[in-house]
């Protein structure tokens, strides 16, 4: 039982579940859908069909062709160009195809993705978003049993695991290695987008046709997880099905804790995709004195 499933009625619930997570004892990652049926995968496997190879040079000539027009409008930031792993987290933050899955350390800001532009359609009253709750911890063992031949001791174990959970040596430095599941806990310092939505990386290269899984979520699935102090098997991965229809408490509750569109993507989309979301509650940002537009005046049109 590596996910579990759990569909709630009302914001409150869905807090409950996910401020239990994420106050355990476990290393719990989190991560918003807005739609329940959008599964967990990296963009660059939803890009392509074929499996990454470590030789494929389109990861590098897509990033290229990013890096490239953004320096042409003067906004690539200075010393990401001759770094590949730089390359490769800033443009995954800004939607080029990676072998990047994106995650938070916080669940409100995953709460936050999982509602960012949704529509309440009233043919779909029942329509649900989605957040993940990853405890990539226990990913980690169950990564390095699955990595390791039985025959091998314990202590090659320990290694599979500490490998998988830690940075002990620079990252992509030759390239993007194939077949493998790694967690990137850290985001450079300059990366304010990444350092501001507490975002961390599961980087992820496996060849699921040849696993006979379908994607990330569906081997996370069928992995094993060890039983706790207590000898009950905890999830790993968590799925909380929430109604669109309380769209308007979230906005309205992650608005006073400081979180909206405009801090997390720090730019003119970000507070341009506050002005849609406000539809949905009565805000109480966005308001300044020393800035007023006049209102339309019929009598001179």
């Amino acid at each position: 039982m590596s996910i579990e499933e759990i569909t709630v009625e009302t914001l409150d619930e869905a807090v409950s579940h996910l401020e239990r997570l994420a106050l355990s004892n476990g290393e719990f990652i989190f991560r918003g859908h807005k739609q329940s049926g959008y599964r967990i995968c990296s963009t660059l496997a939803r890009y392509g069909t074929t499996p990454h190879e470590s030789w494929n040079p389109g990861p590098d000539e897509m990033l290229t062709h990013f890096l490239t027009n953004v320096r042409s409008i003067g906004e690539l930031p200075a010393g990401i160009a001759g770094d590949r792993r730089a390359r490769l987290e800033y443009g995954r933050h800004y939607g080029v195809p990676s072998p990047l899955i994106d995650f938070t350390l916080s669940p409100y800001v995953a709460l936050f993705f999982a509602f960012d532009g949704v529509r309440l359609e009233r043919n779909k009253p029942n329509d649900t978003v989605s957040i993940y709750a990853l405890d990539v911890s226990a990913l980690g063992f169950s990564w390095a049993r699955y990595h390791t031949p039985l025959n091998i001791d314990i202590g090659k174990t320990t290694e599979e695991y500490h490998l998988f959970m830690h940075e002990r040596e620079p990252l992509f430095v030759h390239g993007y290695p194939r077949e493998v599941l790694k967690y990137v806990r850290f985001p450079a310092s300059w990366n304010k987008r990444m350092q501001q939505q507490l975002g961390v990386f599961i980087y992820d290269t496996l060849d699921y046709a040849h696993l006979d899984k379908t994607d990330f979520e569906d081997f996370v699935g069928g992995l094993k997880e060890a039983d706790d102090a207590s000898s009950i098997t905890v999830p790993m991965l968590t799925k909380i099905n929430i109604p669109k229809s309380v769209a308007g408490d979230v906005f309205r509750r992650l608005e006073l804790m400081g979180i909206n569109a405009t801090r997390l993507y720090d730019d003119a989309s970000g507070a341009a995709a506050d002005v849609y979301n406000s539809y949905y509650y009565n805000r109480k940002t966005g308001y300044a004195w020393d800035l007023e537009v006049p209102p339309p005046d019929e009598t001179k049109m």
